[in-house]
């Protein structure tokens, strides 16, 4: 596969054991003309394995990136498959082997959500397998099989690393989804906000965002871009305190997408929600403001490189004289990069653990 069809981060697949056992493993006990469902499509590894052995492949995962870094790898290899969001996957859809990696689950709660889903898209006496190391949190995800399929089974082992399956039991209920919020507080002005498993600090108002928010300088009638939005939380506080500001919220998972629209709705807030990779969904567009707190990790995969790509992209759609405001960890160095595509980047406010950087646009 050529280098520039591996997106980053999913790259890492490649060199990913539990990716590697589940494609193995899958490749040897799927036969052919099942039906196959792979939650977590990193570049497509472990589908390929699959259609190779003569399954009917689909993935799911939250990200779109993902979906299409798989879909680029099936077209070059001339094979089909289906693919979904994991928030669209059709109900009625059933599969006999449901192949799980778990390095891109973010936390055991999106990981408990997606076991679910998975059983509730198995065949009575079909296969739900997870795949992964110790690191990436196989233990736990090993007793959330068990509590939400059943009874699981050890089956192939290298490196570290582990496939672990469940059959789906005849008699098998569904967990019942739970969706709570909570308010959020952030000087004089409070949002209702759904906790979202999947998106970061799921929905809560983390102290680096707050640092943004209190330190950004927004004009009115500014054109806003809230970009790797989450749960859209900076865009719609900053609505609250400058009602003629027009929002976009971008986002390149489809659970951060819903969750956002959810959230607009019940604090009767108004934006454009659109999902995309990178700033595709609104390249060639403007906006006097660029807000983010800008992602270095998908799933358990750090990746700095992740982030930079975004803030090079961001620059790309900043007006004349409009600005990125981004907050960070103080030790990710993200300045140099900065100053090649930006004017007059300093800091705005920080601590020992954050920073909040602004830029400007040349003229």
């Amino acid at each position: 596969m050529n280098a520039w069809l591996l997106p980053v981060p999913f790259d890492t697949e490649r060199d990913d054991w539990g990716a590697t056992l589940l494609a193995e493993w899958g490749a040897s006990v799927v036969t052919p003309g099942q039906q196959a469902l792979v939650i977590g499509a990193g570049t497509g590894r472990i589908g390929l394995a699959l259609a190779r052995a003569g399954a009917q492949v689909s993935f799911a995962d939250d990200s779109i990136v993902a979906l299409a870094a798989a879909r680029q790898s099936f077209a070059q290899a001339k094979l089909t498959a289906q693919f979904f969001s994991t928030t669209d996957l059709t109900p009625s859809k059933l599969f006999d082997l449901v192949l799980i990696n778990i390095l891109w689950w973010s936390d055991n709660q999106r990981g408990a959500e997606l076991i679910n889903l998975a059983a509730q898209h198995t065949n009575a006496g079909g296969i739900v397998a997870i795949g992964g190391g110790k690191q990436a949190g196989l233990s736990g995800a090993t007793t959330l099989l068990e509590q939400i399929v059943g009874p699981s089974v050890k089956t192939l082992y290298k490196k570290g690393h582990h496939v672990v399956m469940a059959f789906r039991p005849l008699h098998w209920q569904a967990r019942p989804s739970q969706t709570t919020q909570h308010q959020l507080n952030h000087g004089d002005y409070a949002l209702t906000i759904e906790a979202t498993a999947g998106v970061f600090a799921q929905g809560q108002l983390d102290p680096a965002s707050a640092m943004l928010l209190d330190a950004v300088p927004i004009q009115p009638n500014q054109r806003v871009l809230d970009l790797g939005c989450g749960a859209g939380i900076l865009g719609m506080f900053l609505q609250q305190r400058e009602a003629t500001l027009a929002l976009t919220y971008i986002d390149s998972t489809m659970v951060a997408i819903e969750a956002t629209k959810r959230n607009l709705q019940t604090n009767q807030l108004t934006g454009r929600v659109l999902a995309s990779d990178g700033i595709q969904a609104v390249n060639g567009e403007q906006f006097d403001l660029v807000v983010s707190n800008p992602p270095f990790h998908v799933g358990r995969v750090q990746s700095p490189q992740l982030a930079e790509n975004l803030l090079k992209q961001a620059a790309q759609v900043l007006a004349p004289n409009g600005q990125l405001v981004i907050v960070a960890n103080r030790f990710l160095r993200y300045e140099p990069l900065l100053e090649t595509v930006l004017s007059n980047v300093h800091e705005l406010a920080g601590d020992q653990r954050y920073k909040v950087l602004v830029g400007t646009k040349a003229n």
